[in-house]
């Protein structure tokens, strides 16, 4: 064999190596250095959305035409999970490329898994639903939500779970604790009562309390 031959072949099995393809409900363990990258295939059919949970790594996304679509990192670092969503505009092969979330560690360990592939959703509560496909599983806290507009409810649904240990879905009657989360909540409505009824804010609030918080 010849040394064009040769350097061929070498290319190609590297290449193959580096294009690892995946599959529905895969799963990946893989250990990375800050001097690799991994590459993957997803073959996807036209108009679908793949939704993949990446844990302890950075992962971009390239479309079917070799173009970046979208790089996933988010601030939980090693403390959670990568939600990926990957749409598919037409028929093709995706790939991801997996990168170091840590460039100060000589090596670590990554999981990559391809949760769902579903056709993309249309109607608005389609769309509402895949957003929310990374909680939406019994191993994960979840929602109660609903849209209104102009005060006619277009859209309810419930997602993931409200007791991890013992199992038990959120469902519409689902009481949540909001705690400190209704602050803002108050805020915004008393805002909202200042435009319509003039200086009511200011006059509601004792400015000796106002003095102290500047404090």
């Amino acid at each position: 064999m010849n040394p064009i031959s040769i350097s061929i072949l070498v290319f190609w099995l590297i290449f193959t190596v580096a294009q690892e393809p995946l599959k529905l409900d895969d799963t990946l363990l893989k250990e990375i250095n800050t001097t690799q990258n991994h590459r993957y295939q997803l073959h996807l059919e036209k108009d679908q959305l793949a939704f993949l949970m990446g844990i302890d790594v950075a992962i971009a996304v390239f479309d079917a035409e070799g173009k970046k679509q979208n790089e996933f990192d988010s601030s939980n670092g090693r403390f959670g999970s990568e939600s990926v969503f990957i749409n598919s505009s037409k028929k093709g092969i995706y790939q991801l490329q997996a990168v170091p979330i840590d460039s100060k560690e000589v090596k670590g360990e990554y999981q990559l898994r391809v949760e769902r592939i579903v056709k993309k959703a249309k109607t608005p509560t389609g769309l509402v639903d895949q957003v929310f496909l990374p909680w939406n599983t019994p191993e994960s806290p979840g929602a109660a939500i609903a849209i209104l507009k102009e005060g006619k409810l277009i859209c309810q649904n419930t997602y993931g779970s409200a007791n991890l240990e013992y199992d038990i879905p959120i469902t519409p009657t689902t009481v949540f604790r909001t705690d400190s989360v209704a602050k803002q909540f108050t805020a915004f409505l008393i805002l909202l009562l200042e435009e319509q009824v003039n200086s009511f804010t200011f006059s509601m609030v004792n400015t000796k309390n106002i003095q102290f918080i500047k404090r």
